[in-house]
């Protein structure tokens, strides 16, 4: 009753401001024949009223209070002002940005929004290249009502009806870890030594999908620009290790008559790219002081490796992964969509994973149990168990490897 309630209270106000801006001829800043002034207004009214917040004033570093309810009033205000409009595209609204006196401390401000009535292209002055707001701060220039592009503070686009627009962004991180094992002896007697190998890869696929969602289809040429910057790639472990790594993806594509969501293809797809971030490689514990890759699948296994006291070191990987995507979807020179999203972003535990998808608990799949056993660690005991064929292990998501018989391997 109280979510209907308040539904229905939003309902009205709106309806308030419209009338007032529709029938208040002493009202001048509500005039429809100005957008701006329209769409300010209207904003300014139901973040106050709605969210106790100021237009002219909404933090977005180092706190970001762009929150998801401030945007959808500000697309409310923008819907409002189309609807009142006979313009055939869009209308379309940039933030502009402001900071204090800068130094430590620095916060930065959406301060509010300048109408780009037309564009002359991709490579408009408009459509200058999105920058963090971090870095926005870091600016020794003064930043007043400047008019820069920042990843996460969108262009707010009225809604018209027919228009195709951005619809989706897809990733899919794949990482890929083999531990080899080597056990040798220098006599049938003699004790034996095992060395491991672990050899990793990390692929990533990224896709973006634009979709006109109507029925009809849409008469007119689209171009649409769409860049990913996969701005940290960042593996990690435990003993020291870390890597950092970066990337731009970028496409074009132009569709000549875009069809419904009724015929094929109703979805445009401008990015749909697999990239090897880390190529098969081999992790090396410690030579020269650090770890590293390399690339060189035939080195050796390394020898006396002792990490915190165990000869059977198994390191706990992390993933960090953070992207910046730009969509930009134009007939000739109206702007239909545009975004700058900061993110998606991705943290991930890959040790846990592997613990969590592959030990299953039953005999012979526990092959990265970290526990010892006899002195040797229960996974790496398994391992050599099922090489031997000592131990048969169950099918678990098919993860043992049988075409190398020169090695345990488990992937």
């Amino acid at each position: 009753m109280n979510s209907r309630s308040g539904q229905l209270r939003f309902c009205l106000y709106v309806y308030a401001l419209i009338m007032a801006a529709v029938a208040t001829t002493a009202a001048p800043t509500l005039d429809t024949g100005n957008p701006l002034n329209f769409f300010t207004n209207v904003a300014a009214r139901l973040l106050s009223q709605e969210l106790s917040v100021n237009l002219n004033q909404i933090q977005i570093y180092p706190t970001n209070q762009y929150t998801p309810a401030v945007h959808r009033l500000l697309q409310v205000a923008a819907n409002v002002y189309d609807a009142t409009s006979t313009n055939f595209y869009p209308s379309v609204f940039r933030p502009v940005f402001s900071r204090d006196s800068g130094g430590l401390g620095t916060k930065v401000f959406n301060t509010g929004y300048t109408n780009v009535p037309s564009i002359t292209g991709p490579s408009d002055p408009q459509f200058v290249a999105p920058m963090d707001a971090s870095d926005l701060a870091a600016m020794s220039n003064v930043v007043i009502n400047m008019t820069a592009n920042v990843y996460g503070v969108p262009w707010i686009i009225g809604a018209k009806k027919g228009f195709p627009n951005f619809n989706e962004l897809a990733m899919d991180t794949a990482f890929q870890l083999t531990r080899k094992l080597q056990a040798t002896r220098n006599s049938t007697s003699g004790p034996i030594t095992n060395f491991q190998m672990f050899i990793l890869n990390i692929t990533n696929q990224l896709g973006v999908e634009c979709w006109n969602s109507y029925t009809n289809s849409y008469p007119n040429p689209v171009t649409i620009y769409a860049v990913d910057y996969i701005k940290n790639i960042v593996l990690t472990n435990d003993v020291g290790f870390g890597t950092n790594q970066h990337f731009i993806i970028a496409s074009t594509i132009t569709v000549g008559t875009w069809q419904g969501s009724q015929s094929s293809p109703s979805f445009q797809i401008p990015l749909n790219t697999p990239l090897q971030l880390i190529t098969n490689s081999i992790y090396r514990f410690n030579q020269g002081g650090t770890p590293y890759l390399l690339g060189n699948l035939n080195l050796p296994y390394e020898t006396s490796v002792v990490i915190n006291g165990s000869s059977y070191p198994q390191p706990h990987w992390g993933l960090m992964v953070t992207n910046n995507l730009r969509v930009i979807m134009l007939d000739g020179t109206n702007i239909i969509d545009y975004v700058q999203l900061s993110g998606p972003n991705g943290v991930r535990d890959l040790t846990t994973e592997i613990l969590t998808n592959y030990d299953s608990g039953t005999s012979g799949n526990d092959l990265w149990d970290t526990n010892f056993q006899n002195g040797v660690p229960r996974g790496i005991a398994n391992q050599i168990g099922v090489s031997l064929a000592f131990i048969t292990p169950s099918p678990v998501s098919g993860t043992w490897d049988q075409t190398d018989p020169l090695c345990f391997m488990m992937k």
